[in-house]
Protein backbone atom coordinates (compact mmCIF):
# COMPACT_ATOMS: atom_id res chain seq x y z
CA UNK A 1 0.00 0.00 0.00
CA UNK A 2 1.34 3.42 -0.94
CA UNK A 3 2.29 5.84 1.89
CA UNK A 4 -0.34 8.35 0.76
CA UNK A 5 -3.07 5.71 0.84
CA UNK A 6 -1.98 4.62 4.35
CA UNK A 7 -2.30 8.21 5.55
CA UNK A 8 -5.72 8.72 3.98
CA UNK A 9 -7.05 5.48 5.44
CA UNK A 10 -5.77 6.58 8.86
CA UNK A 11 -7.44 9.97 8.39
CA UNK A 12 -10.72 8.28 7.52
CA UNK A 13 -10.34 6.10 10.62
CA UNK A 14 -9.85 9.22 12.75
CA UNK A 15 -12.87 10.96 11.20
CA UNK A 16 -14.99 7.86 11.75
CA UNK A 17 -13.91 7.68 15.40
CA UNK A 18 -14.59 11.40 15.92
CA UNK A 19 -18.06 11.09 14.40
CA UNK A 20 -18.93 8.24 16.78
CA UNK A 21 -17.39 9.96 19.80
CA UNK A 22 -19.35 13.15 19.07
CA UNK A 23 -22.56 11.15 19.38
CA UNK A 24 -21.46 9.53 22.65
CA UNK A 25 -19.75 12.52 24.32
CA UNK A 26 -21.79 15.06 26.34
CA UNK A 27 -22.04 18.48 24.70
CA UNK A 28 -20.05 20.14 27.50
CA UNK A 29 -17.02 17.87 27.09
CA UNK A 30 -14.23 17.76 24.53
CA UNK A 31 -14.15 14.80 22.15
CA UNK A 32 -11.29 12.39 22.84
CA UNK A 33 -9.69 10.70 19.82
CA UNK A 34 -7.07 7.99 20.32
CA UNK A 35 -3.52 8.28 18.98
CA UNK A 36 -1.66 5.24 20.25
CA UNK A 37 0.06 4.58 16.92
CA UNK A 38 2.20 6.84 14.76
CA UNK A 39 -0.38 6.51 11.95
CA UNK A 40 -3.16 7.79 14.23
CA UNK A 41 -1.01 10.70 15.44
CA UNK A 42 -0.21 11.73 11.85
CA UNK A 43 -3.87 11.49 10.88
CA UNK A 44 -5.03 13.76 13.74
CA UNK A 45 -2.22 16.23 13.05
CA UNK A 46 -3.13 16.30 9.34
CA UNK A 47 -6.77 17.04 10.19
CA UNK A 48 -5.71 19.86 12.52
CA UNK A 49 -3.42 21.29 9.84
CA UNK A 50 -6.32 21.16 7.37
CA UNK A 51 -8.58 23.13 9.71
CA UNK A 52 -10.98 20.21 10.14
CA UNK A 53 -10.46 19.95 13.91
CA UNK A 54 -8.84 21.96 16.68
CA UNK A 55 -6.59 20.12 19.15
CA UNK A 56 -7.47 21.43 22.61
CA UNK A 57 -5.10 19.33 24.71
CA UNK A 58 -3.06 16.14 24.76
CA UNK A 59 -3.96 13.05 26.77
CA UNK A 60 -0.81 11.63 28.31
CA UNK A 61 -0.14 8.15 29.59
CA UNK A 62 -0.30 7.99 33.42
CA UNK A 63 0.70 11.64 34.01
CA UNK A 64 1.12 11.14 37.77
CA UNK A 65 2.87 7.77 37.80
CA UNK A 66 6.33 7.23 39.29
CA UNK A 67 7.59 6.26 35.83
CA UNK A 68 6.36 9.56 34.42
CA UNK A 69 8.11 11.50 37.16
CA UNK A 70 11.35 9.65 36.46
CA UNK A 71 10.99 10.33 32.73
CA UNK A 72 10.51 14.04 33.35
CA UNK A 73 13.68 14.11 35.48
CA UNK A 74 15.54 12.51 32.59
CA UNK A 75 14.06 14.95 30.07
CA UNK A 76 11.94 12.28 28.36
CA UNK A 77 8.61 13.55 27.04
CA UNK A 78 5.46 11.75 28.17
CA UNK A 79 3.75 9.54 25.62
CA UNK A 80 0.67 11.04 23.98
CA UNK A 81 -2.10 8.44 23.76
CA UNK A 82 -4.91 10.70 22.63
CA UNK A 83 -6.06 14.21 21.79
CA UNK A 84 -8.96 16.20 23.17
CA UNK A 85 -10.37 17.95 20.11
CA UNK A 86 -13.16 20.17 18.89
CA UNK A 87 -14.51 20.01 15.33
CA UNK A 88 -14.48 23.05 13.04
CA UNK A 89 -17.61 23.52 10.97
CA UNK A 90 -18.41 23.44 8.13
CA UNK A 91 -15.08 21.92 7.15
CA UNK A 92 -15.43 18.95 9.48
CA UNK A 93 -18.71 17.84 7.87
CA UNK A 94 -17.24 18.48 4.41
CA UNK A 95 -14.18 16.34 5.21
CA UNK A 96 -16.28 13.58 6.78
CA UNK A 97 -18.47 13.30 3.67
CA UNK A 98 -15.53 13.57 1.26
CA UNK A 99 -13.45 10.88 2.97
CA UNK A 100 -16.44 8.58 3.30
CA UNK A 101 -17.19 8.84 -0.44
CA UNK A 102 -13.58 8.41 -1.55
CA UNK A 103 -12.05 6.17 1.15
CA UNK A 104 -14.53 4.94 3.75
CA UNK A 105 -17.11 3.14 1.63
CA UNK A 106 -14.57 1.42 -0.60
CA UNK A 107 -13.70 -2.05 0.56
CA UNK A 108 -11.40 -2.74 -2.36
CA UNK A 109 -8.06 -1.04 -2.94
CA UNK A 110 -8.09 2.64 -3.78
CA UNK A 111 -6.72 3.50 -7.21
CA UNK A 112 -3.72 5.74 -7.77
CA UNK A 113 -6.00 8.41 -9.30
CA UNK A 114 -8.27 8.29 -6.25
CA UNK A 115 -5.31 8.73 -3.92
CA UNK A 116 -4.13 11.70 -6.00
CA UNK A 117 -7.61 13.24 -5.80
CA UNK A 118 -7.83 12.92 -2.04
CA UNK A 119 -4.26 14.16 -1.58
CA UNK A 120 -5.01 17.20 -3.72
CA UNK A 121 -8.11 18.02 -1.66
CA UNK A 122 -6.24 17.60 1.64
CA UNK A 123 -3.49 19.96 0.46
CA UNK A 124 -6.13 22.47 -0.64
CA UNK A 125 -7.67 22.43 2.84
CA UNK A 126 -4.27 22.73 4.46
CA UNK A 127 -3.47 25.76 2.33
CA UNK A 128 -6.62 27.70 3.18
CA UNK A 129 -8.57 28.75 6.25
CA UNK A 130 -11.99 27.17 6.84
CA UNK A 131 -14.94 29.29 5.78
CA UNK A 132 -17.11 30.39 8.68
CA UNK A 133 -20.31 28.45 9.12
CA UNK A 134 -22.22 31.74 9.28
CA UNK A 135 -20.62 34.81 7.62
CA UNK A 136 -20.43 37.74 10.00
CA UNK A 137 -22.61 39.92 7.77
CA UNK A 138 -25.52 37.48 7.96
CA UNK A 139 -25.62 37.25 11.74
CA UNK A 140 -28.80 38.57 13.29
CA UNK A 141 -28.93 40.40 16.63
CA UNK A 142 -30.92 37.53 18.13
CA UNK A 143 -28.37 34.88 17.16
CA UNK A 144 -26.12 33.62 19.93
CA UNK A 145 -22.36 34.03 20.19
CA UNK A 146 -20.35 30.78 20.03
CA UNK A 147 -20.03 29.24 23.47
CA UNK A 148 -16.70 29.63 25.28
CA UNK A 149 -15.29 26.57 27.01
CA UNK A 150 -12.43 26.34 29.47
CA UNK A 151 -9.27 25.37 27.58
CA UNK A 152 -6.54 26.22 30.08
CA UNK A 153 -6.05 27.12 33.75
CA UNK A 154 -3.01 29.07 34.94
CA UNK A 155 -2.26 28.83 38.65
CA UNK A 156 -0.23 31.65 40.21
CA UNK A 157 2.14 30.23 42.81
CA UNK A 158 1.08 31.31 46.29
CA UNK A 159 3.44 33.23 48.55
CA UNK A 160 5.15 31.37 51.43
CA UNK A 161 2.88 31.03 54.49
CA UNK A 162 -0.06 32.40 52.46
CA UNK A 163 -3.31 30.53 51.86
CA UNK A 164 -4.81 32.45 48.95
CA UNK A 165 -3.70 32.20 45.34
CA UNK A 166 -4.94 33.26 41.92
CA UNK A 167 -6.33 31.18 39.05
CA UNK A 168 -6.55 32.47 35.48
CA UNK A 169 -8.94 31.03 32.91
CA UNK A 170 -8.04 30.92 29.20
CA UNK A 171 -5.20 33.46 29.34
CA UNK A 172 -7.38 36.14 30.97
CA UNK A 173 -4.72 37.81 33.10
CA UNK A 174 -6.96 40.77 33.89
CA UNK A 175 -9.55 38.71 35.79
CA UNK A 176 -7.75 36.47 38.31
CA UNK A 177 -10.02 34.30 40.43
CA UNK A 178 -9.23 33.90 44.16
CA UNK A 179 -8.87 30.42 45.63
CA UNK A 180 -7.91 29.24 49.12
CA UNK A 181 -5.34 26.45 49.41
CA UNK A 182 -6.85 25.36 52.76
CA UNK A 183 -10.20 24.63 51.09
CA UNK A 184 -10.66 21.36 49.26
CA UNK A 185 -11.30 22.98 45.86
CA UNK A 186 -8.25 25.23 45.99
CA UNK A 187 -6.15 22.44 47.43
CA UNK A 188 -7.05 20.13 44.55
CA UNK A 189 -6.19 22.77 41.94
CA UNK A 190 -2.79 23.33 43.55
CA UNK A 191 -2.04 19.61 43.58
CA UNK A 192 -2.94 19.36 39.90
CA UNK A 193 -0.65 22.26 39.05
CA UNK A 194 2.26 21.04 41.18
CA UNK A 195 2.02 17.48 39.78
CA UNK A 196 4.00 16.00 42.68
CA UNK A 197 2.24 12.66 42.75
CA UNK A 198 -0.94 10.71 42.05
CA UNK A 199 -4.23 12.23 43.23
CA UNK A 200 -6.80 9.71 44.44
CA UNK A 201 -10.35 10.35 43.25
CA UNK A 202 -11.86 8.79 46.41
CA UNK A 203 -10.09 11.40 48.56
CA UNK A 204 -11.18 14.39 46.45
CA UNK A 205 -14.64 13.47 45.19
CA UNK A 206 -16.38 16.63 46.46
CA UNK A 207 -13.98 19.20 44.92
CA UNK A 208 -13.71 17.04 41.78
CA UNK A 209 -17.48 17.17 41.30
CA UNK A 210 -17.71 20.88 42.11
CA UNK A 211 -14.94 21.97 39.73
CA UNK A 212 -16.74 20.08 36.96
CA UNK A 213 -20.13 21.54 37.89
CA UNK A 214 -22.00 24.58 36.59
CA UNK A 215 -21.64 26.19 40.05
CA UNK A 216 -17.86 26.47 39.89
CA UNK A 217 -16.58 30.06 39.91
CA UNK A 218 -14.41 29.03 36.96
CA UNK A 219 -17.70 29.29 35.02
CA UNK A 220 -19.89 31.71 36.97
CA UNK A 221 -17.23 34.47 37.02
CA UNK A 222 -15.88 34.02 33.49
CA UNK A 223 -18.90 33.40 31.27
CA UNK A 224 -17.55 30.02 30.16
CA UNK A 225 -19.99 27.20 29.55
CA UNK A 226 -19.86 24.04 31.61
CA UNK A 227 -16.68 22.16 30.79
CA UNK A 228 -15.49 18.86 32.23
CA UNK A 229 -11.98 19.91 33.21
CA UNK A 230 -11.22 16.80 35.28
CA UNK A 231 -11.67 13.11 34.67
CA UNK A 232 -11.12 9.98 36.76
CA UNK A 233 -9.23 7.00 35.36
CA UNK A 234 -8.29 3.89 37.35
CA UNK A 235 -9.11 5.73 40.57
CA UNK A 236 -6.86 8.73 39.86
CA UNK A 237 -7.78 12.29 38.88
CA UNK A 238 -6.41 13.65 35.61
CA UNK A 239 -7.03 17.04 33.96
CA UNK A 240 -8.63 17.14 30.51
CA UNK A 241 -7.26 20.63 29.92
CA UNK A 242 -3.84 22.23 30.29
CA UNK A 243 -3.01 23.36 33.83
CA UNK A 244 0.09 25.54 34.21
CA UNK A 245 1.75 27.04 37.28
CA UNK A 246 3.58 30.37 37.09
CA UNK A 247 5.24 32.67 39.61
CA UNK A 248 3.83 35.96 40.85
CA UNK A 249 6.50 37.76 38.85
CA UNK A 250 5.47 35.98 35.66
CA UNK A 251 1.84 36.87 36.36
CA UNK A 252 2.66 40.55 36.71
CA UNK A 253 4.75 40.50 33.54
CA UNK A 254 2.02 38.80 31.54
CA UNK A 255 -0.73 41.01 32.91
CA UNK A 256 1.25 44.15 32.08
CA UNK A 257 2.05 45.06 35.66
CA UNK A 258 5.67 45.82 36.43
CA UNK A 259 7.01 43.54 39.20
CA UNK A 260 8.62 45.09 42.24
CA UNK A 261 12.43 45.17 42.28
CA UNK A 262 12.48 44.26 38.59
Amino acid sequence: MRPEEKLHRAIWGALDEIAQEKLATPDDEWVLVSSRSSEQKRAVQALAKAGVIKIVNNKLRSPFSAIRALQEMQGIEAEIIGYYIDTVEPRYTEALDFYYDNIGKRNEGVSKDDVAKVTSQLKEWQGSKPKPALPAQTLKPTESIPEKKIEKLTIVEKAPNAHSFKVLVNYDYQTPLPFDSTKNRGGLLLKLAERKGPIMYAEHKQPFDHLNSADSQLLTKTGCVRTKILTSEAGYIEPTIEIEMITEKQFKQRSGKAPKNA
